[in-house]
């Protein structure tokens, strides 16, 4: 059996008595032996579920870091992950200037927007959305 974290990564058990460990570990060992103690598996692909052995390269977690920001997936090289252009945002920089406008509840402005309350309060308290375009 095998499923996906969060950040779409595979996970697997390689028996019944081990916790779970990413499938492109596991491909890794597989294809190419022992993973060194303190080294990651990287995706050449950038696809986390990615298991394919030629799109797999060890590195440390700095060089993962590099890679990320050298490919643009990360806030450096004038890439910018906030607001809009993050992959994860659900409301735009001009629903979350009305969210700070509306006389609305928490609530209501979740309900709204199709967004939790707990996200409507970051807004509010400028916790989330607090870059240049999205300031109060």
């Amino acid at each position: 059996m095998a499923s996906r974290n969060g950040d779409g990564y595979g996970l697997m058990r390689k028996d019944s008595k081990t916790s779970m460990v990413g499938a492109h570990r596991i491909s890794w060992e597989l294809h190419y032996g022992p993973i060194p103690k303190g080294v990651d598996v990287l995706h050449h692909c950038d696809n986390p579920a990615c298991v394919n052995p030629i799109h797999l390269f060890l590195g440390t977690h700095l060089s993962n870091m590099v890679d990320m920001a050298q490919k643009g997936r990360w806030g450096i090289n004038g890439r910018n992950y906030t607001g809009e252009t993050n992959p994860r945002a659900k409301l735009t920089a001009e629903q979350v200037q009305e969210i700070r406008t509306l006389p609305l509840s928490q609530r209501k402005l979740a309900y709204k927007f199709g967004v939790s309350p707990w996200e409507i309060q970051n807004i509010l308290r400028n916790r989330s959305w607090k870059h240049d375009d999205c300031a109060p």
